[in-house]
């Protein structure tokens, strides 16, 4: 088991890969990540998860136990910036379905998030017709913005794939904080993923940076934009199968009736208990849960 140094060299900004993985899928492409940073990188990889012992054989992995807190899990990746947070300068989040592909370059981070893809909330759900989902998103956002006083024109959506996140003098903190409170009113209000909005909108209140940075120094496997790529004409797809069959061949396992009966039900008691436990949780606040001010000039 890995054990950080939490003496940074002068100079040297001490970072860590961090990742979710909850359930037996993400668990099982979780390992794939560790054994690809282990060997393509000297940085530790923290990870959360329902079960720790999955990883004992991996001497750069950090893991702790988690269960899962927000509804549909989305928003848990916080929780992994919290605990990365407090053993390094910055970490890099990365899905846990995601590969790394070659040695990872020495990098610096700046203060704040740093994301592969940053525009702006309302750029990022372009376009509205015909698309209620982000319709509602949208109105989300502007309720958020309006209760903050934030003009949602210059407000970012952090792509929540992959990002960094490094300390900035405390504020960081204050940024987790409100990022689980904004979480918990989407989650209120039936948006259960949308982490990308909430982070650029508890960015954005809590003056916490967020920049753009592609990051060429991490060359990566991430299935959606591999496809995209590969359609583009931007890579070999032959570079790609292996990871794709890969990917394929853990991500859609085979499972008996039974397995997918109790899975069902253990997912459907989760989301129930999830449900109660918002419920409770944003009472305690109630003007801001659930008296709301936006009004829509259409609606």
């Amino acid at each position: 088991m890995y054990k950080p140094n939490q003496e940074s060299d002068q100079g040297t900004q001490n970072f860590c890969f961090c990742t979710l993985a909850i359930g037996a899928k993400y668990r099982a492409l979780a390992k794939d990540l560790a054994a690809d940073l282990k060997q393509f990188s000297d940085n530790p990889l923290v990870i959360l998860t329902d079960q720790p012992q999955d990883f004992n054989q991996y001497s750069n992995v950090q893991v702790f136990k988690h269960y899962q807190q927000s509804v549909a899990c989305y928003h848990d990746k916080r929780y992994v910036i919290v605990k990365a947070l407090s053993l390094y300068d910055a970490c890099v989040f990365v899905d846990a379905d995601m590969r790394i592909l070659k040695d990872v370059m020495p990098v610096q981070w700046e203060p704040g998030i740093s994301a592969r893809s940053c525009a702006k909330i309302l750029q990022h759900y372009q376009p509205l017709t015909g698309r209620p989902d982000r319709i509602k998103r949208v109105k989300l956002a502007k309720t958020i913005a309006q209760k903050f006083n934030l003009d949602l024109e210059k407000v970012n959506f952090v792509s929540e794939f992959m990002f960094a996140v490094a300390k900035d003098s405390g504020k960081e903190m204050k940024f987790l904080e409100l990022w689980e409170k904004i979480g918990n009113y989407f989650e209120l209000n039936g948006v259960y993923d949308s982490e990308g909005s909430v982070m650029g909108l508890a960015a954005a209140a809590t003056e916490f940076p967020v920049q753009l940075d592609e990051m060429p120094k991490i060359e990566f496997f991430n299935d959606k934009i591999d496809a995209i790529r590969i359609r583009k004409g931007q890579i070999d797809p032959a570079t790609r199968q292996l990871y794709f069959e890969n990917y394929k061949q853990k991500a859609f396992q085979q499972r008996s009736l039974f397995e997918k009966v109790t899975s069902r039900i253990r997912k459907y008691v989760r989301h129930f208990y999830a449900l109660i436990r918002l419920r409770v949780t944003t009472l305690k606040d109630f003007p801001f849960y659930y008296q709301d001010t936006y009004q829509d000039k259409d609606s």
